[in-house]
């Protein structure tokens, strides 16, 4: 579970990294699509401040509702869907299973 969090977390500060480094660039031909791609990274830099504050005010620990994501993403990935992976120690609860098996939930 610990590698799930910190592999989606290091996922996150490479995107506002990058979404920094497209900032600080001097705009080019392709201006409009850059815009767009900025668009998209200004979210994961919000949740990444979200998750930061909340591992610092709880002691490491983050809320369920962003475990569940972060196995989520895991699960839809292509090296996952193609050989599989092996949950340990995650879901704990029922409720988590639930959540994190929903049908709607997956974007096939």
């Amino acid at each position: 579970m610990k590698d799930v969090v910190t592999q989606a977390i290091d996922q996150l500060n490479k995107a506002a990294k990058r979404a920094e480094t497209e900032a600080d660039k001097p705009g080019g031909d392709d201006e409009g699509e850059e815009e767009e791609e900025e668009e998209e990274e200004l979210p994961d830099l919000s949740e990444l401040e979200a998750i930061n504050e909340q591992m610092e005010n709880n002691n490491g620990r983050l809320e369920d509702q962003y475990i569940l994501k972060f196995f989520k993403e895991r699960l839809l990935s292509k090296p996952c869907q193609n050989q599989g992976f092996i949950l340990d120690g995650f879901p704990k609860t029922r409720e988590h299973a639930q959540t994190l098996f929903e049908r709607n939930s997956f974007f096939f």
